[in-house]
């Protein structure tokens, strides 16, 4: 808690299901190898515990749905660097009503500035260490909100682009529907993957591609995805020499094509997996 030294993974419920929760927590057991980090806590016993706790929220099946985080310290001890002065892991589980984003997001879009903060080089810190230390993220974000967009789009010290805050990014350009490779340094995020795989279905053209900051004009369409946000349109991009490039409304005909795709995804998981349901 003090320094950052955890490991986390947060996703939603639809219909009372954890989606992709074995995703997530593949993910999670990859922070921890990532982190040097040998969890004492099994996938069965972190699971009810998950469902032990949002079902002491009250929530119904039908009428609510829930956002989990859950983490994992390195534990109690003495306050210094060492991780060896922790000798017994912690764990923390919160449940709670799943955000609601103002419709405007999805009616609109999302605003976002290219910042003159850099994402944390991957050598200095691999990006998927999905960790508790996003001070990183949070200047971004300041400076992202003091330029009057809404979230950032962070770069690598290359002028790549990485990701929002908390958040992958997609662009059209001409027919095809690109988001930044992992080599640039942003998080394999699920929702990522689960958009690039429906891609792969359909036959739609789709590359995760180095996409360079000075590239952004040329794009015609952009959207964020992310657990809790699913396909989330652009309407604009702030770019550091205070330029805005602008996308449709509500998202251009691809961005909205995803998103409606990505919903039926999302519906037919649940369907399969309703044995799953938390409550």
């Amino acid at each position: 808690f003090l320094y950052g030294d955890s490991i986390y993974e947060v996703l939603g419920t639809e219909n009372a299901v954890p989606l992709f929760s074995d995703e997530h927590y593949d993910r999670f057991e990859n922070s921890a190898r990532l982190s040097y980090l040998e969890l004492e806590f099994s996938r069965k016993f972190l699971s009810e515990e998950i469902k032990k706790t949002a079902k002491a929220t009250g929530a119904r099946r039908g009428q609510d749905e829930v956002y989990v985080r859950y983490m994992v310290t390195r534990g109690e001890g003495a306050i210094d660097l060492d991780p060896d002065s922790a000798p017994k892991q912690n764990f923390v589980i919160i449940v709670k009503a799943l955000p609601q984003w103002d419709p405007e997001q999805y009616t609109v879009g999302r605003s976002l500035a290219v910042t003159s903060v850099r994402r944390n080089s991957k050598e200095a810190l691999d990006p998927n260490i999905k960790g508790g230390n996003y001070l990183n993220n949070i200047l971004a974000v300041s400076q992202a909100k003091s330029a009057g967009a809404q979230d950032s789009l962070i770069c690598n010290v290359d002028g790549q682009i990485t990701e929002c805050s908390n958040s992958n990014i997609f662009f059209r350009q001409g027919h095809t529907l690109l988001t930044p490779s992992l080599e640039s340094g942003n998080l394999k995020g699920i929702t990522r993957t689960k958009i690039l795989e429906i891609c792969k279905t359909r036959n739609f053209s789709a590359e995760e591609r180095v996409i360079e900051a000075s590239q952004i004009s040329e794009m015609s369409e952009a959207f964020i995805s992310s657990a809790t946000r699913g396909v989330m349109p652009v309407s604009g991009i702030r770019l550091e020499s205070g330029e805005w490039v602008k996308f449709p409304r509500g998202g251009g005909e691809l961005t909205q094509e995803m998103a409606r795709l990505y919903k039926n995804y999302v519906t037919e998981y649940v369907e399969q997996n309703i044995a799953r349901a938390l409550f």
